[in-house]
């Protein structure tokens, strides 16, 4: 009896550290989208200071990649 609750008891445990693994590799999967966000909107930037984007495709795309950004 005692040797099956030790058997739960560790079940128990590999499936929290699977649960806790997929949750830490889903919030770095977030960090790397928020990065490729951030970096989309300095190219908005940059191609419309060099006047590759007209001011309201500027605009709407600042719009769209801010809007995607936490916070």
């Amino acid at each position: 009896m005692v040797l099956g609750v030790i058997v739960a008891n560790l079940a128990f445990l590999a499936v929290e550290a699977a649960v806790a693994e997929v949750e830490v590799h889903l919030a770095h999967d977030d960090v790397e989208v928020v990065r490729e966000e951030q970096e989309a909107l300095r190219i908005v930037r940059v191609r419309y200071a060099r006047g590759e984007l007209s001011e309201e495709e500027y605009r709407r795309l600042r719009f769209e990649l801010s809007a995607a950004q936490p916070g």
